[in-house]
């Protein structure tokens, strides 16, 4: 299973989200579920707009590298520009876990080097896999989550 957070906060952030999940499903893999959407404040700047996120699960044929370069197509394809660290974007997708795989290279970092940290991943991550073990801390969704020490803003979305 492979879980990805996806988020946004330029233009109509749910309908990016939505054509996301769809693009992801085309070229990536099955889409086996997904979380509630949720609305946080920008992490590591301010004065931009609030993201709206979710996390998906997934199935796929493929390996972490190509997912990767799928992901960089699907962010592209949406006009993500890449100017600066934590800027504004039409769309952010992220491998939080790819099976129990621990992956450290120049250009992947899988699980997630910052997810335990955020809970802008961990609510939404725990909508749908509250008891999935992190590989490396060998905690659980919801034990990351009493013990992650951020108190940002994060509420769910009313449609």
């Amino acid at each position: 299973m492979i879980f990805l957070q996806i988020g946004s906060n330029i233009g109509d952030r749910f309908s990016n989200l939505m054509t996301c999940i769809t693009n992801i499903e085309l070229l990536i893999g099955k889409i086996i579920n997904k979380s509630k959407i949720y609305v946080s404040e920008c992490w590591g700047v301010k004065n931009q707009r609030d993201y709206f996120n979710m996390v998906v699960a997934i199935k796929s044929i493929y390996d972490p590298t190509k997912v990767l370069k799928i992901i960089s197509i699907i962010e592209n394809d949406m006009r993500r520009i890449r100017k600066k660290k934590w800027g504004s974007r039409t769309i952010d997708i992220d491998i939080l876990f790819f099976d129990k795989q621990i992956i450290k290279t120049k250009d992947l970092i899988i699980p997630h080097k910052h997810l335990d940290q955020r809970m802008f991943v961990l609510r939404p991550l725990a909508d749908i896999a509250p008891f999935f073990i992190h590989p490396e801390s060998k905690k659980n969704i919801k034990q990351l989550i009493k013990e992650c020490k951020d108190d940002s803003k994060v509420f769910e979305y009313e449609l």
